[in-house]
């Protein structure tokens, strides 16, 4: 990545609190005018409370998800307020699907909610694969190789579509879910 690129993105690794996280991706949205892209590999965790998707950080408590993850709901709210023109969500975690609240038997799916490109690595109800002895996850092992190696496509561009396309003939995913609000 090139030094004028670098300025405008921001990584957080093992950030101490979720009010950290919600601070940097609200400042990340309300910078961004191009591209938003928001990028999440950790755990998911359902509040058994609401059974709403909640991201974890270092110090989260599955016994008390409300106070010590950060509600999904935080991350949709400050990106729904962007002034990007594309926004986009990915999310590699346990139960990513719960955060477009839709049924889902695939292993990955996809939903497109007022104008935000959204792909979760795993249904509501399953988690995510983290092979042993692998740097990353399943599903951000095969998106690294597919944005490394490319996929056969017709189009000069290579776009979110065609993306979560190959991912599902990788995962050999039966279903996929697309949801369009107006």
């Amino acid at each position: 990545m090139n030094k004028a690129n670098a300025e405008h993105c921001q990584t957080l690794v093992d950030p101490a609190s979720p009010r950290e996280v919600s601070v940097a991706v609200r400042a990340a949205a309300q910078e961004a005018t191009g591209t938003l892209l928001v990028y999440y590999a950790g755990h998911g965790l359902i509040d058994p409370g609401t059974g709403l998707l909640h991201l974890a950080v270092p110090e989260s408590d599955r016994d008390s998800v409300f106070d010590s993850a950060v509600p999904y709901d935080w991350i949709k709210r400050s990106i729904a307020t962007s002034r990007a023109t594309r926004r986009i969500v990915i999310l590699d975690c346990c139960y990513s699907a719960r955060a477009f609240g839709v049924q889902s038997e695939s292993v990955v799916a996809l939903a497109e909610i007022d104008g935000t490109y959204l792909m979760a690595a795993a249904a509501e109800t399953a988690v995510a694969l983290s092979p042993p002895d692998e740097p990353h996850t399943a599903f951000t092992g095969e998106l690294l190789e597919l944005l490394r190696d490319g996929v056969a496509s017709s189009n000069e561009l290579l776009d979110l579509d065609a993306v979560f396309d190959q991912l599902l003939r990788i995962s050999g995913c039966r279903r996929v879910v697309t949801v369009h609000d107006p």
